[in-house]
């Protein structure tokens, strides 16, 4: 049908078609007619919407952000468009969940603490404070009104909120924190042989009647399947020219717009401290004693750095006489923060309480904000990158519509295509259906334009076919076959090879097991592995995450109860998948002492205690998974 519109366009039935159009539009309007299909639903959390637009642009920030993040150490072939898009979608699925639960449960922003993310926020300020002038302006830039971004930093605090309240109320109990230690740090040696099928692979000879039996059993493995091979044009942005340089007035007024975001380097200061600790080993009132006891050493005139040295309970920096690296906005618990950044150089501070404790602060130095001047070298640098991008930004945007249209306009061929936009036309390889080839061929959305029906049965150009990363395609199928099933001398060595590679396995692991046997029968590993064509890895202390051995052995060894230790049953079989099997013998246990490690060392604690937040995180969203109904409509996604 669509093909015959398009070959009558200047005919009778053009005429019927415009008729009929112009009929639906004044029914339902041309509003109505246009908003349901651009912008479909790709997934509902209870009830709530989320669409393809704000699946996409997620998509493209994240993606912006990787690269970024990456630099030049970015590969975009790296990225697998449709999982990475299955990524994002499953992540606003979640927010959707937070959002939704924060409502039920209560949780609320307060405008004191909208305002101070505000005040905060860099970008918005003059001379270190807020500047409402340059937030409304940087605001109107974004085209972005000030009561939807306040909203969406609400929402983003909110969820803050939510998420704190279940990591924050994670804890682990002394008991728990040694078992938790000797568990991962409990060592234990292992010696294994690893059976190879490669190693009895060479001696297996075949007969021409089990190959054709082999394959007569198997044949289902032998069809070729449906395939096409493509023509296609790409439109690729970071592909594009860098545009002229432009002249100096126009870096000028692009550094004065980004100067305090991107030039400048935040105020930073070095200060010592002595800390007094609370924990539950510890009466707050006696902590308090000592510290002021500590501040009226220093008043007397104490030494800092030798009373931290002597007194304070944070050990890491107490060897360095308290003294803590650089320090900037954002980056310490905020009562300790905003008692540093409000001391003088050179000052110490009355006793400040923090979570951790009781502190004592000595401002030693102050390194003030700075902006790089606009004549330096990697500003200029850093302009023209930036201006190149925004240029690129903006050529891609108009070579993205015109790809678009063109596509439509000239959907018999790409050359018209070609010609216009001054891109080649290449082609592929062959590509199935179900294909993970390399190339264009392993992108889902590809694959499915390719075998379309408008693209393979009425000869169409694609639609535009979006890769990600900036990157999209329009293709038509150059050459089409249909499945078959292919006869055995169109596939006689991969037969041969498949039969050979399953006979070696069943080889390998008719070896594993007697070599398992020998050992329950006394003998040792090396023993075992005489006159085999094993091969034979020797004792080796190994700890749950070890990687000097396969994560299989790991398994093996950790499977076993540690009374196995150097006895008959302390043996057993790892399944190595393709690589064979392996024969693990369990030789000695070592157990770790949790208890001096753990009482000087808070960090371990902490860390453990993290892991137990993450669990319980993601038990929460488990929690809400189960309790929201969540519909995803697969064929919108990509």
């Amino acid at each position: 049908m669509l093909q015959r519109i398009r070959d009558n366009a200047s005919g009778p039935l053009a005429y019927a078609v415009v008729a009929l159009i112009t009929v639906v539009f004044g029914v339902w309007g041309i509003g109505s007619y246009f908003t349901d299909s651009p912008n479909p639903v790709v997934a509902t959390v209870g009830g709530a919407e989320i669409t393809k637009y704000e699946l996409d642009r997620e998509y493209d920030m994240r993606y912006q952000r990787l690269q970024r993040l990456m630099g030049e150490n970015f590969d975009h072939e790296l990225i697998k468009p449709q999982s990475f898009k299955r990524e994002v979608l499953q992540g606003l699925i979640e927010r959707e969940m937070l959002n939704q639960f924060a409502r039920e449960e209560g949780f609320r922003t307060p405008d004191s603490r909208l305002l101070k993310e505000l005040a905060d926020d860099r970008r918005f300020q003059v001379d270190g404070k807020f500047a409402p002038d340059r937030y409304t302006a940087m605001l109107s830039q974004a085209r972005i009104s000030p009561v939807q971004y306040e909203a969406g930093i609400r929402g983003d605090l909110q969820l803050e909120q939510v998420r704190g309240s279940v990591l924050e109320s994670a804890f682990v109990a002394p008991p728990e924190a040694r078992l938790q230690y000797r568990l991962e740090n409990q060592r234990r040696q292992v010696a294994y042989l690893h059976f190879d099928p490669e190693a009895y692979v060479d001696d297996i000879e075949l007969a021409d009647d089990q190959i054709e039996q082999y394959f007569a059993e198997h044949r289902g493995q032998y069809m070729q399947p449906e395939r096409a091979r493509l023509a296609y044009i790409e439109l690729d942005r970071n592909a594009l020219e860098d545009a002229e340089k432009p002249d100096e007035e126009y870096l000028r007024a692009l550094y004065e717009q980004e100067k305090d975001t991107r030039f400048a380097s935040p105020e930073r200061r070095r200060a010592r401290h002595i800390l007094v600790r609370i924990d539950e080993d510890t009466d707050a009132d006696a902590a308090r004693e000592k510290i002021l006891a500590l501040k009226q050493q220093l008043d007397a005139g104490a030494d800092f750095a030798d009373l931290a040295r002597r007194e304070s309970d944070d050990q890491t920096t107490a060897e360095k006489g308290g003294a803590l690296d650089w320090v900037t906005r954002g980056s310490m618990v905020p009562a300790f923060e905003e008692k540093l950044f409000g001391m003088e150089e050179g000052a110490v501070s009355q006793p400040v309480k923090t979570d951790f404790g009781w502190h004592i602060i000595s401002l030693q130095e102050i390194d003030p904000s700075t902006v790089k001047p606009f004549s330096g070298e990697d500003v200029q640098t850093e302009l023209l990158d930036l201006y190149q991008s925004q240029e690129r930004d903006e050529r891609y945007r108009q070579l993205a519509e015109k790809l678009d249209s063109l596509s439509f306009e000239a959907p018999n061929s790409l050359q018209p295509i070609s010609d216009e936009l001054g891109l080649e036309i290449k082609e592929t390889g062959w590509i199935t259906r179900s294909s993970n080839a390399e190339g264009l061929g392993r992108y889902d959305a590809v694959r499915r334009a390719a075998f379309s029906d408008s693209v393979l049965k009425d000869g169409l150009n694609s639609t535009p076919v979006q890769l990600g990363g900036e990157r999209q395609v329009v293709l038509r199928v150059k050459e089409h076959q249909q499945a078959r099933q292919q006869s055995l001398e169109d596939v006689r060595e991969s037969v041969r090879a498949d039969l050979r590679a399953e006979q070696a396995a069943e080889q390998a692991q008719a070896a594993a097991e007697q070599a398992l046997e020998r050992i329950k029968g006394g003998q040792t590993v090396l023993e075992a592995g005489q006159d085999t064509r094993a091969d034979v890895k020797e004792a080796e202390w190994v700890t749950r995450s070890s990687d000097s051995v396969p994560a299989a052995v790991l398994s093996g060894a950790f499977g076993l109860p540690e009374s196995a230790a150097d006895s008959p049953d302390g043996v057993t079989l790892a399944d190595m998948g393709a690589r064979g099997e392996s024969v693990v013998k369990l030789l000695a246990v070592e157990e770790a002492e949790p208890d001096e490690v753990l009482s000087n060392n808070p960090t371990l604690v902490e860390g453990l205690r993290s892991r137990r937040a993450g669990s319980e995180y993601a038990a929460f969203m488990a929690y809400l998974r189960n309790n929201f109904e969540v519909e995803i409509m697969e064929d919108r996604v990509n």
